[in-house]
């Protein structure tokens, strides 16, 4: 028998949205990651905590830029792309950003590419949330482990 493949496991927790925003009964689920960012008071790269959502209905994940003036701008490589891009009616450009990920047992956190679309303006009644989208679960081969009774998750991911 081979031995299991090394994995880093990022919990996840659940998250009930106002009630006037929820379509139904459901919850999602939330982790805390770090967004690569560009500090232009001190000129360095720094990360910043950025809120989390796992996000399965969105094919590519979505980034936003952070709600409160801050000298800290998300580093994003933009990736070309033909076809006109939108998300909920706001256009947006296709970027990759860095991002890190929580690791249970390890305070450093795991490090990842990502494919996003980054609105170009405000889309209302929406939490500047970092949502990660199907696309960044299939191109990491990641499996997600939900419990209903308590709520809770794991979103596990083989190292490569």
């Amino acid at each position: 028998m081979s031995p299991p493949e090394p994995v880093s496991t990022t919990l996840l927790r659940p998250r009930h949205p106002p009630r006037e925003m929820r379509l139904g009964d459901g919850i999602s689920y939330y982790c805390e990651s770090r967004l690569l960012c560009f500090n232009t008071d001190t000129a360095a790269y720094t990360s910043r905590p950025f809120g989390t959502i796992l996000s399965t209905a969105d094919p590519v994940s979505v980034v936003f830029r952070p709600t409160r003036r801050t000298p800290a701008q998300v580093v994003c490589e933009r990736i070309p792309h033909d076809a006109p891009l939108s998300w909920f009616g706001a256009p947006c450009v296709l970027v990759r950003v860095r991002i890190g990920l929580p690791v249970v047992g390890n305070p450093t956190p795991r490090p990842f590419s990502l494919l996003a679309l980054l609105p170009l303006r405000r889309v209302r009644d929406t939490p500047p949330f970092l949502r990660l989208g199907t696309g960044f679960l299939v191109a990491h081969r990641a499996t997600v482990r939900l419990t209903s009774s308590p709520a809770r998750g794991e979103l596990v991911i083989p190292y490569p």
